[in-house]
């Protein structure tokens, strides 16, 4: 509007604040987060093998705007830190991407047993859904170690600090306004997915020769994947439930792609559905 473009950098950054912590009515909450997917992350998702846009093209609130752009910037900052440590050794790189992705649906998770205590709110589909995540990094995690990812200490030792540190952001950000703790998360699994993309990009030959590691075969090819399909939103591979083969480690990173292609779908699609639990 006028009036926000007229505002001064400090106005804006009430502005913000406000947005943070939730203040206005019940319906605004719900458009800004919504809003929060107007932005041009990743151009566009993959459903039933073609392209769909990213977001909806509504207007976002400027608050929503600057919101995004904070979280954008966090993000990109810490990527841009290990990268630095870690730039010529991509396994360490992934296995700390993977030791920091899953702690926020621990976050998640804690703060909804704490509001189900208190009977401030019950929702198991929630708690379904960000164990289901959980235990899918935990498999990425699983896998990078196969890979000798956390061989040097420094490299875990980053990791887990970082990790431990995110925790209690996540946890923070989810009690205060789960809105904007999912929108952070979506940039952590969409700079997932494009690390990965271009990591397979730049080494499919070489990944095509290597063997699939038995912890990858033994998650992506069990009997049962009941919670491997229970975090997925948009089916990269067509309409029938996902079941990656494997038949090299290039395989194997396709999927860990496609999870986190996933993940940030499933974080958009909680923003967009209005999943804002604030309590009483």
């Amino acid at each position: 509007s006028d009036l926000t473009c007229a505002m001064t950098g400090p106005a804006r950054l009430a502005l913000l604040l406000l947005s943070l912590l939730g203040v206005g009515g019940g319906r605004a909450r719900r458009a800004g987060g919504a809003a929060f997917l107007t932005r041009p992350g990743i151009k566009s998702l993959v459903r039933a093998g073609r392209p769909q846009p990213a977001f909806q093209g509504q207007e976002a609130p400027q608050s929503v705007e600057l919101s995004d752009k904070l979280n954008e910037w966090a993000v990109s900052t810490l990527k841009g830190g290990i990268d630095i440590i870690m730039h010529d050794r991509p396994f360490a790189r992934f296995y700390a991407l993977e030791t920091i992705a899953r702690v926020p649906y621990f976050g998640y998770l804690c703060v909804l047993h704490l509001k189900e205590t208190l009977g401030w709110v019950r929702d198991s589909e929630l708690l379904q859904i960000h164990f289901s995540e959980a235990w899918n990094e935990l498999q990425h995690l699983r896998i990078m170690k196969a890979l000798d990812g956390d061989a040097r200490f420094a490299d875990r030792f980053v990791a887990q600090h970082a990790a431990f540190a995110y925790f209690w952001v996540a946890v923070v950000l989810y009690l205060v306004n789960p809105s904007f703790a999912y929108n952070l998360n979506q940039h952590v699994e969409e700079h997932a997915f494009r690390t990965y993309d271009d990591f397979i990009g730049e080494e499919e030959k070489w990944l095509r020769g290597q063997p699939v590691p038995a912890v990858a075969r033994e998650y992506y090819e069990a009997e049962d994947l009941y919670l491997f399909d229970q975090f997925q939103t948009i089916q990269v591979q067509g309409p029938k439930p996902r079941r990656p083969r494997l038949n090299s480690l290039y395989d194997v990173f396709v999927a860990i792609r496609d999870d986190e292609l996933e993940h940030a779908a499933t974080m958009r699609d909680l923003i967009d559905r209005g999943d804002d639990q604030r309590g009483p």
